[in-house]
Formats: structure tokens, C-alpha cells, sequence
């Protein structure tokens, strides 16, 4: 054996070099895989942007949401879905939707009672936004009878 920077030495550091060369190829992966994935996110972005539903005009947009919806072979719950779920499919959709008092003129059906529905603070909520979406055009409204109590939050956003 020999010291002094001899084969014991030589071997010493060869060892450290294999433990720490996994270490160094698993930082290089985290490095790569980072990279990657804030390319995907760059191609998603791009994707959006050249999307050939963002060429389209916001009028025509809009048009397309209310044929989209405006089928009188729907039932009025069935309505009100497809209503708000055209409004969340982006945010650039929600502020068209919401801009388009048309898709928000559909005659609805309220239901007054505050026993009948959970939640009732979060029902009147949408009452009001439905309001104030439809405005300034009118919307029909038919109320359910209720036997209970009327719900004072759903009466604020009728006065």
C-alpha cells in the first residue's frame, strides 16, 4: 500500500466520484425535467393564443353561445346549466358570456321557500348575478309556492 497520494488515494476519490455521480445525474434530470415542463407550459400558451376559436369576432362569439343554448327543446334547469357552463370554460368566455345580456333572458323559475334549498344565501347570490347579467333586458319569472318561510335573501334582489 502506498500513501501519499498513491493507488489508496487514487481509489478514495474514484469512490467518491461513483456515490456522487447518481446525485449529479439526478440533479441533471430535476434541471431537464423543470425545463420541460415550463416548455409545455410556453406551448400551452401558444396553443391558446393560435387557437382558431380566438380569431373569431366577439359578436359572432356571443351568437354562437346563444344558438349553442337557445334550444327550446331544453328544459328550463337544463338552460340554466348550459348558461353558466359556457361561462366557465375560460375567462375569456365568462367575460363574453357575461357581456351578452341575451343569454341571460331565459325565463326562470325561483323558488322562495328557505327551507327548500341548501345554500340559499349562495342561490340568492346567483339570482342577483343573473339580474345583473340579463340588464337591461327583462326576464321571466315564475315563483315556486313555497309552505315555509320566504327566504329574505332571495326577496333583496327583487325589490
Amino acid at each position: 500500500m502506498t500513501t501519499n497520494g498513491g493507488p489508496i488515494s487514487t481509489l478514495r476519490d474514484r469512490e467518491r466520484s461513483c456515490v456522487d455521480a447518481p446525485q449529479d445525474i439526478i440533479s441533471q434530470i430535476d434541471t431537464l425535467v423543470g425545463l420541460r415542463d415550463r416548455e409545455r407550459v410556453c406551448l400551452d400558451v401558444l396553443r391558446h393564443i393560435i387557437s382558431p376559436i380566438r380569431t373569431l369576432p366577439i359578436e359572432l362569439l356571443a351568437e354562437i353561445f346563444e344558438l349553442t343554448i337557445d334550444d327550446e327543446s331544453h328544459f328550463e334547469d337544463t338552460y340554466v346549466e348550459d348558461t353558466y357552463r359556457i361561462s366557465q370554460i375560460c375567462s375569456d368566455w365568462r367575460v363574453i358570456a357575461h357581456a351578452t345580456p341575451r343569454l341571460w333572458t331565459q325565463h326562470i323559475r325561483v323558488t322562495l321557500g328557505a327551507e327548500q334549498i341548501s345554500g340559499r344565501k349562495h342561490y340568492a347570490n346567483g339570482l342577483g348575478a343573473w339580474w345583473a347579467r340579463s340588464a337591461p333586458l327583462p326576464v321571466a319569472v315564475s315563483f315556486e309556492r313555497v309552505r315555509e318561510n320566504i327566504d329574505p335573501h332571495v326577496l333583496e334582489h327583487f325589490r
